[in-house]
């Protein structure tokens, strides 16, 4: 018998990313930048991390829906169903209670 894995992980990545700007935009904000130079957006190197400790299919995200396509182009190998688009931006809480319910 293999046990359940009951672990799961939403990434949050809906921001704007204000407090960046420059680097930061409303329509490119922090999490689709590669900050470091790795090639790796902060959204990929949150996932790559993630991917080590959880399955990659209990792993979700959460954006708005201007960043959907973002999303999407960024993490191809993440299904659609998987991928919460918030029609419109709530903050913290709002978010994780959407995606808890």
């Amino acid at each position: 018998m293999t046990p359940v894995d009951h672990n799961y992980c939403l990434i949050l990545a809906g921001g704007k990313g204000r407090r960046l700007w420059p680097w930061s935009r409303e329509m490119f904000p922090k999490q689709f930048i590669d900050f470091f130079g790795t090639g790796r957006t902060q959204l990929q190197q949150t996932y790559d991390r993630m991917a080590k400790i959880v399955d990659p299919s209990h792993i979700f995200v959460n954006t708005n829906v201007e960043y959907l396509d973002l999303v999407t182009q960024q993490l191809p190998d993440v299904p659609r169903e998987r991928i919460m688009a918030e029609p419109i931006h709530r903050n913290t809480a709002p978010s994780i209670a959407w995606a808890n319910h």
